[in-house]
């Protein structure tokens, strides 16, 4: 479980947030460069649909800088949506606060993940 107490490291990108926890080292490589396996809540604007989007993914980062994504066919594992009307770096980062909130009150006992986001330091 992902808890208050438990600080992200924190990326920014081009209209994007992301808060990473470290899981642990990952079983796969890349052109033989380790791996860790971290839970991270990205938040973006997504300028088509007008909208801000946070969702909970599983994610390798190698040594290299290469980071590999899991993904669900079905969706992602957790997910909050905000219509907005055009971008604003203030309300991405109020956006991403909030979804950050909402993640470590939601019951994530059910999330499909490889590894356990118990795990999370």
């Amino acid at each position: 479980m992902i808890t208050p107490t438990q600080t992200p490291s924190i990326v920014h990108g081009e209209r994007s947030i992301s808060y990473r926890w470290e899981i642990g080292p990952s079983a796969e490589t890349w052109s033989g460069n380790p791996g860790t396996d971290v839970a991270e809540l990205r938040i973006h604007h997504f300028g088509d649909s007008k909208q801000f989007v946070a969702s909970l993914r599983q994610v390798t980062v190698f040594g290299n800088g290469v980071t590999q994504c899991a993904y669900n066919l079905s969706g992602p594992s957790w997910s909050v949506r905000e219509q907005v009307a055009r971008y604003s770096a203030a309300r991405l980062q109020a956006f991403a606060d909030r979804a950050l909130h909402d993640l470590r009150e939601a019951d994530l006992d059910t999330v499909a993940f490889a590894f356990t986001l118990a795990g999370a330091a």
